[in-house]
């Protein structure tokens, strides 16, 4: 499947190769498919920016789901990489470049959009043994003052952790520099194992977040530059 020239409406771009694997050393694995996505560094790390949105707020933008103002940031944020690369545009977003960035801009501030991934990237840390025999972590992300607050929960402790969860959900509703997560341990370690660069592939997509918006000096960068 190749979806470079043709992305999905998410912006995503890749190309995928399909094998069969087959050996006569290893005869009971003939037959079990293999797949191999390939795509560009920066093309890697738009998609790897949705997976961190997608783990931690559970929208699923990856699919084609969630807040229509996140999809939509990421499909802008597929066509400016794309004239980087000198690919086609998503669909239904714009062709001329300066009402691409505009609105890059302004989605970028609504969404305090690198502050959130500043803040999620800083979780990725978590040291499970930090907190004898917890399973589930409540974490509250301070954006502002790139501080992580961590709580932890045991298996029998689930009702009680979504409890708290939503309390401080509440209290930090009018926060947009502030966010609060619920996560297991196991998602958090699988998340390291199956993506060992996470942390430098988040920073490349910062980086080319704030190349798009740098014509435009109605945001603050000095706000949305706080965590580089």
């Amino acid at each position: 499947m190749n979806y470079l020239m043709e992305p999905r409406e998410t912006g995503y771009r890749g190309i995928h190769l399909i094998y069969a694997y087959q050996s006569e050393s290893k005869p009971d694995c003939n037959g079990l498919k293999i797949e191999i996505q390939l795509r560009s560094r920066q093309q890697h790390a738009w998609a790897t920016a949705v997976e961190i949105v997608d783990t931690f707020t559970a929208q699923g933008i990856k699919d084609g789901n969630g807040d229509p103002k996140w999809q939509r940031f990421f499909a802008l944020m597929g066509t400016f990489i794309a004239e980087k690369e000198n690919l086609n545009p998503v669909p239904n977003t714009p062709t001329n470049t300066n009402e691409l960035r505009s609105e890059i801009a302004s989605l970028t501030k609504e969404l305090t959009l690198l502050e959130h991934l500043d803040s999620y990237r800083a979780t990725l840390h978590l040291d499970k043994n930090s907190i004898p025999n917890a399973e589930f972590y409540l974490l509250q992300l301070d954006a502002e003052n790139g501080q992580s607050y961590i709580t932890g929960f045991k298996k029998d402790q689930i009702a009680q952790a979504q409890e708290t969860y939503l309390a401080m959900e509440k209290a930090l509703l009018n926060q947009p520099k502030q966010d609060v997560v619920l996560v297991s341990v196991g998602s958090i370690e699988s998340l390291k194992r199956a993506y060992p660069n996470y942390f430098a592939d988040t920073e490349v997509f910062s980086g080319i977040v704030r190349e798009a918006i740098k014509p435009f000096p109605a945001i603050d960068i000095s706000d949305v530059d706080a965590g580089s």
